[in-house]
This record gives structure tokens, C-alpha cells and sequence, in this order.
């Protein structure tokens, strides 16, 4: 079964003149890329003048007749020509894409080695990666372009804004910017990036394989046209990197890895692991070949994903099997739904079925999968605190060298545990073996509803934030205290009777489930009152750890037996007398507070017993009025920060800000609302 409408399948045919690749000849009148590219763009030039661009179907489909030919002459260069050549003519002009150019090569190589030896019977699985590594190089190297060409550090981050962008087009020309919209431009063109990136392109159609050369083609046209026409942007994107790669948050990963059990790998014991999951995959696929799977066609891909465990190219199979698992994902969330086969397919004139749609919907595809394993799913793709491991990666955001073999481990366990659950009739003995079935069923384990709740959901994230506090407020108390001891005997004409200070470290527990991550993303009413409470957290962790510092520095001074100057000793007696009789207390009050009704809040939320009367935007505690006495707190607390910072340690406003009438009387508004 295709993954492609119809309409798709027309466009990418309309391109294939001649199925058989092994006849394709040479066209005399094309010698080099530079006449290639003339005649194509020449071609999309008429042809908007024509007819005006927009995104019109009837218009990129017209585009793939006329270009037709140009397209298969660029498929044959790649079929016929000797290595040799096709380095020398890809890799000229190329040192624009700076660090990337090494990985440009390798995608130019293999996919010569590929096509050539036996081009119609050449490995559909390994295009495929060919396909999603060159559509992610193109934007890394347009958005690099685009920086640099701007002079600026941001810029779009959607493929089709930076197409549509006016200083792309100036710096390249209106030419390559409708090559580059023909192939990987909005959904009624080729599209040839979101298509392999949401998972409709596992195995690549022959009738792709020239859009795919002229994908890579058209990353050396950029590179002429900057090398004769802009000189200073080429050269500065050859000095210049002007991307800068993030790191993947690793929360998810090691909660997989350690409720599994396994941790701190080397590389042989990550190939132990891999190859076992891989001949358990094997078995698996084996027995979806009767099912709603077998539309995926899952047996090349596994045996693919075994050659990349084997060559250790971690970071090509995070890319694979996370497009394996949309894919799959996709069935079961249309098979569970009982929607119509057309959902399944990548259209040209709707959105797609994405990670998106199923993850963060209350759909079925809990029926099929236990809950611990999409709520992993949503920590690691979906939810903001978490990785977005697909978006990122997608996007060329991770460097190669940070996705190692514990994220292929936890994708592979993923892809795993989906195909397990999703076939549970079949019993494990069918598709493990007896000395691996230990690990097996400690994914069955980890993934039940009641023993995995999300790590990356912004409550916990907050509770984690309010047990921080906690920990600065006691440090504080400490300190202060160590203060009080000292000031009395250094300095006794300064000092007061002043109440012992405590604070309480506390462990705020919050358990996030499903229905929890499914009222976050429907309910903005949750999400604004999140982000009030984790800004009035913030504003009082800040301000402790500058009140903080500030006492370790005169505790060390009184602890030296340094003199202080009179005015510094009347800052400190301040000092001392907010922080207990105000600072602490007040913070105290603070945390008990954001703690009790985040906890009973996330309860509420996980209770998907809630009947339309108690519904969660009805609940008190998310009304518009409270919302308005957190923004007045949070306006006293950001006033009282910035009189902690260190170049202002203005006391005594501190206090008054804190021993304010309005600031009790929110307070025990805020308490005595009802819940």
C-alpha cells in the first residue's frame, strides 16, 4: 500500500519519462549542472509568468511535465557517471555549507554507490535516509544562509518561511528559489521533506529517485550562484558556522534506561542490546503480515536498522526508526479510530495525520497502546519541557555527535514496544527467545499505566522548581542564623533580638498521567495559571540566591574578623532583620502555597472522572480574578528582585515591599479561595 495520494503519486510519475533506469541515456545538449539548471529554471520562470506560482496544484504539476526531461538527465548523471565525476561536479563550489560538507559528500557517494550498481533493484530503505539527510541539509543550509545573509541569529523555523523569506531570494535569486519550492516547497508541490519526515516515504519509490538527485543538485547550484554573484556572503559562510546546535534534553532517555535497568553502556553492550531488539523486531514484523500493519511493510526497515546498529551511525537510525514509528503510529491511531484509509495518506490538500493529531488528542490509541507508553512518547516528541526530539532532529537542530547509542536504544525499545502491545495476541514466546525474554518483559513492565507517569510535563517541572526553592530558602536561614551568632559578639551596638529563622525542605510529589497531558494541551486556562505560579517561584528563587550570596560574602568578612564600615554594618543589621522578619517568612508562605494547589490541581487533571459540572476551567482556582492576584504578586516579587540584585542590596525596600498590607491580603485571598 502507498502512503501518497493520488494527486502525490501523479506528480512524482509525471517526472518518471522512463521506468526502466538501465535504458536511460545521456542527453548530448547537457554537459554539466550549469546548463542543467538553466534549462530548468528557465522553464519554472516561463511557466510563472504563465501562470502565477501561488500554491496551485495545477501549477507544480504542470512544472513536473515541462521539467521532466531535465529531470531524468540529472538521474542518469548520477546513474551513468564514474564517482569521479559526479564529486567533482557535486562538490564544486560547495565549501559554503562549511561543516556540512563532509556530510554533503557522504550523501553524494552513497547515493551514487546505490543507484548505479543496480539501479532498478537498489535498496528502497537506504534512499529513503538518503532522502530525509538531504532534505534536513537543505534547511541547515538555507537557514545558515539566511543568518548570514540578515545579520541576524534568527531566523524562520519552518522550511516554507525561510522559502518564502525576501533575503533568500535576493541572495540566491528568484531562479533556484522556485527550484528549491518545486521540491521542497508547500504541500501541493513535491514536498519532499515533510514526506519523508512524517514517515509516508519508508521506502522510496523509483519514480522519487530523481527528485532526490535534484535535491543535491540543487545545494551545488547554490553555491555557483553565491561563489560568482554575492563573493563576500560565500565567503563568509565558508568562515562561519552561523547555526548553533542544541543538546538534547536526556530526562526521558535515562528514565527509559533506568527503569530498564540499563545504564552507562559502551558500545558493545549498546550492539548486544540493538541486535537483540533487532531479532525480537524480526519476529515481531513477522506477525503483523496479517494485520493493519502489514501496510508498513516493516520487513526491509528492520533489516535496515540492523546494518546501522552494525556500522554505528546512532544518528541515521534515531532519523529512521523515529519516521518507523510516526508510521506505525499512524495505522494503529487510524485502525483505533475507525477512520477512512485516505487518512492514512499524505494529501495535497489537507494536513497530514501526524505525531501531533495522535499524541495530543483523547483518541483511541490507548485501546492499543498502554498509557506509560505514550505518555513517553509525548515527554520525548510532544511537550515543550521535553526534548522534541522529532522537531529538532528534523530540523537539523542536534549535532551527529550528541545523538549517541542510548537514544537509538530508547527509540528502538519504543518502536518495540508499540509493535509488542499493538500485536498482543501473540504470545512473547513467539518472537524472543528464552534467555532474552527477561528484558522483554521489563518493557512490558515500565510502559503499564500505573508505573510511569510523565518527567517532562511542566508541572513537574514547576514542582521540581518549588523543591529548589525550598533548598535556597534553608541555605538562607542558615545563613542569616551563622550571621545572628557572629554580629552580636563583632558588633553589639548593632544588634537586635531577632527570632531564630527556619525553612523546611520539602519533596513535592506530583504524579502527571495521561488525562493530566491531554487537559494541558486543551485547557489554556491550566497553562496561563502554570506560568503565573512558575514565575512567582522563579522571581522568589532569584531574589533568595542574591540575598544568599550577599550574606556568605559578610559572613565570610565577619568570620575574617574584617572591620565593616558603619554604613556597611547598618546594610547588614537590614539585611538580617528582612531576611527573618519578612524574606523568609514570606517565601515560607509562598511555597506552601504554589506546593498545595499544584498538587491538588494535577490531582484534579488526573482524575478523568471529572463530570461537565466540575469541569477544569471551572474550577476556582483557574478563574481570571485569581489570575489577577498572582500578576499583582508577581509585580511585588520582580520589584523585590531587582532591589536584591548586587549592585543595588536595597534592604529596607525590600521590607516594605514585603510587609505591604496588599501583599497579606492576596495572600490570604489566595489561600482561603475555594478549591
Amino acid at each position: 500500500m502507498s502512503f501518497l495520494s493520488a494527486e502525490i503519486v501523479q506528480l512524482f510519475e509525471s517526472l518518471d519519462v522512463n521506468q526502466n533506469l538501465t535504458t536511460l541515456e545521456m542527453d548530448t545538449d547537457c554537459s554539466d549542472f550549469s546548463h542543467w539548471s538553466t534549462n530548468v529554471c528557465n522553464i519554472l520562470s516561463e511557466q510563472a509568468k504563465i501562470m502565477s506560482p501561488g500554491n496551485t496544484y495545477q501549477y507544480y504539476n504542470y512544472c513536473c511535465q515541462r521539467v521532466a526531461p531535465h529531470f531524468k538527465w540529472i538521474l542518469n548523471f548520477f546513474v551513468k557517471s564514474n564517482l569521479l565525476a559526479i564529486i567533482q561536479e557535486c562538490l564544486l563550489h560547495c565549501e559554503w555549507m562549511h561543516t556540512n560538507l563532509e556530510l554533503f559528500a557522504d550523501i553524494i557517494k552513497q547515493l551514487h554507490y546505490s543507484i548505479s550498481s543496480n539501479p532498478d533493484e537498489c535498496d528502497e530503505a537506504s534512499l529513503a535516509l538518503y532522502l530525509l539527510s538531504a532534505s534536513q541539509l537543505v534547511e541547515i543550509s538555507l537557514r545558515r544562509l539566511l543568518r548570514a545573509s540578515s545579520c541576524s541569529r534568527t531566523c524562520p523555523s519552518m522550511l516554507k518561511d525561510i522559502l518564502a523569506h525576501p533575503a533568500l531570494n535576493e541572495a540566491i535569486g528568484s531562479d533556484l528559489v522556485r527550484l528549491l519550492s518545486l521540491l521542497v516547497g508547500p504541500p501541493v508541490s513535491l514536498n519532499l521533506r515533510n514526506l519523508a519526515w512524517h514517515g509516508f516515504l519508508l521506502s522510496l519509490p523509483k519514480y522519487v529517485m530523481s527528485s532526490l538527485c535534484a535535491l543535491c543538485a540543487t545545494l551545488t547550484l547554490i553555491g555557483r550562484h553565491l561563489c560568482h554573484s554575492n563573493r563576500l556572503l560565500f565567503d563568509a559562510l565558508c568562515q562561519s558556522e552561523y547555526f548553533g546546535f542544541i543538546e538534547p534534553n536526556t530526562k526521558p532517555l535515562y528514565c527509559l534506561l533506568n527503569g530498564l535497568h540499563i545504564s552507562c553502556l559502551d558500545r558493545a553492550a549498546c550492539l548486544d542490546i540493538l541486535l537483540l531488539l533487532k531479532n525480537s523486531l524480526r519476529n515481531l514484523v513477522s506477525n503483523t503480515q496479517h494485520s493493519n500493519l502489514a501496510s508498513c511493510q516493516l520487513v526491509p526497515i528492520v533489516s535496515f536498522l540492523e546494518k546501522l546498529y552494525t556500522e554505528e551511525r546512532y544518528y541515521d537510525a534515531c532519523c529512521f526508526t523515529l519516521v518507523s514509528i510516526e508510521a506505525v503510529l499512524r495505522v494503529l491511531y487510524c485502525n483505533a479510530n475507525n477512520l477512512p484509509d485516505r487518512e492514512l495518506c499524505a494529501l495535497n490538500t489537507a494536513h497530514f495525520t501526524t505525531l501531533d493529531v495522535m499524541l495530543c488528542s483523547r483518541s483511541c490509541l490507548v485501546s492499543v497502546l498502554p498509557e506509560g507508553l505514550v505518555v513517553w512518547l509525548l515527554d520525548v516528541i510532544q511537550l515543550e519541557r521535553g526534548p522534541r526530539f522529532r522537531d529538532h532532529l528534523s530540523h537539523g537542530e542536534f549535532s551527529r555527535e550528541s545523538i549517541g547509542p542510548s537514544w537509538a536504544i530508547a527509540l528502538t525499545i519504543c518502536l518495540h514496544s508499540i509493535l509488542m502491545f499493538s500485536t498482543s495476541a501473540v504470545p512473547i514466546d513467539t518472537f524472543v527467545r528464552l534467555e532474552d525474554r527477561r528484558l522483554i518483559e521489563r518493557f512490558i513492565d515500565f510502559f503499564a499505566s500505573d508505573r510511569h507517569s510523565s518527567v517532562c510535563h511542566p508541572a513537574i517541572y514547576l514542582a521540581e522548581l518549588i523543591d529548589i526553592t525550598w533548598r535556597t530558602l534553608t541555605e538562607l536561614a542558615q545563613t542569616v542564623n551563622e550571621i545572628n551568632k557572629l554580629s552580636i559578639e563583632h558588633f553589639p551596638e548593632d544588634a537586635h533580638e531577632l527570632p531564630k529563622c527556619s525553612a523546611n525542605t520539602r519533596t513535592i510529589v506530583v504524579q502527571c498521567k495521561l488525562s493530566s497531558i491531554w487537559e494541558l494541551t486543551n485547557q489554556p486556562c491550566f497553562v496561563n495559571w502554570l506560568s503565573y505560579l512558575n514565575g512567582l517561584v522563579v522571581a522568589a528563587k532569584e531574589s533568595l540566591e542574591s540575598m544568599n550570596r550577599f550574606g556568605l560574602i559578610r559572613l565570610a568578612d565577619l568570620r575574617s574578623d574584617r572591620q565593616l564600615r558603619s554604613r556597611q554594618r547598618a546594610n547588614l543589621a537590614s539585611f538580617v532583620a528582612m531576611a527573618t522578619n519578612h524574606a523568609i517568612p514570606f517565601c515560607n508562605r509562598l511555597l506552601q502555597l504554589t506546593s498545595y494547589r499544584l498538587t491538588y490541581i494535577v490531582d484534579c487533571l488526573n482524575n478523568t472522572a471529572i463530570d461537565q459540572s466540575r469541569q477544569v476551567e471551572r474550577l476556582p482556582l483557574l478563574s481570571p480574578a485569581n489570575n489577577k492576584m498572582l500578576k499583582r504578586l508577581r509585580k511585588r516579587l520582580d520589584n523585590w528582585r531587582a532591589n536584591c540584585a548586587p549592585d543595588k542590596n536595597r534592604w529596607l525596600e525590600c521590607a516594605k515591599l514585603m510587609s505591604a498590607g496588599e501583599a497579606e491580603e492576596d495572600f490570604n485571598e489566595l489561600w482561603s479561595l475555594e478549591c
